[in-house]
């Protein structure tokens, strides 16, 4: 005798608007920045690690399958992913575990803007955090 199984229609296109409006309603033009930054996390986790465990030379860094701009292997750890821009000016991922980033630059403590990475972030600020010390950077 043979089985019968039942095929459930798919949900139409239209039963998905009210989820992405909601996300288009809190985040707004970020809101492909923060899914594209979603679909690479578990990538930026693996460099974070990396760096977190001190390997940063540039031959460690071939390991990271990802393009990364400024790094502070010392305390505190920061990373910064660019997406894109031209000469200074940047856009996109900024790790920080002091999130010293996070603040205006005049307020950032004399410890952070003396590393190299503090330094070249002088200029940068943060559009959005994202997270775990994670958050949407540059210089615009």
């Amino acid at each position: 005798m043979p089985i019968l199984i039942a095929q459930l229609p798919s949900p139409p296109v239209w039963a998905f608007l009210p989820i992405n409006a909601i996300l288009v309603g809190s985040l707004g033009y970020m809101y492909g920045e923060v899914l594209m930054f979603h679909l690479q996390k578990s990538s930026y986790n693996a460099v974070v690690n990396e760096v977190s465990a001190g390997r940063c030379s540039m031959s460690q860094r071939t390991a990271w399958h990802v393009q990364v701009d400024l790094v502070n292997c010392g305390s505190p750890v920061i990373v910064v992913i660019p997406w894109g821009g031209f000469c200074p000016f940047w856009h996109g991922v900024a790790f920080d575990e002091s999130d010293e980033i996070a603040k205006p630059p005049e307020q950032r403590s004399a410890a952070w803007q003396a590393t190299e990475t503090g330094h070249a972030l002088q200029h940068s600020g943060v559009k959005r955090g994202i997270g775990e010390h994670y958050y949407l950077a540059g210089a615009y």
